[in-house]
């Protein structure tokens, strides 16, 4: 019960990190490279299921 939207962030995030090791694994190398990679992690994780995640949102129940 507690903490329903930040799991629910945090499994949408899951499902798109994985989904990007699944199936933008290209994109994922060009993010990694044109990113603030080395900066930091999360805005790796945030530019590519930001992107992703806009088209499966609905589905995750996330926006």
């Amino acid at each position: 019960k507690r903490g329903k939207a930040g799991t629910s962030t945090e499994e949408a995030l899951t499902a798109c990190w994985v989904a990007r090791i699944l199936e933008l694994e290209y994109l994922a190398l060009v993010v990694r490279h044109s990113c603030c990679w080395k900066h930091s992690f999360s805005c790796f994780i945030f530019t590519v299921s930001s992107y992703w995640c806009e088209q499966y949102s609905p589905l995750l129940g996330v926006r």
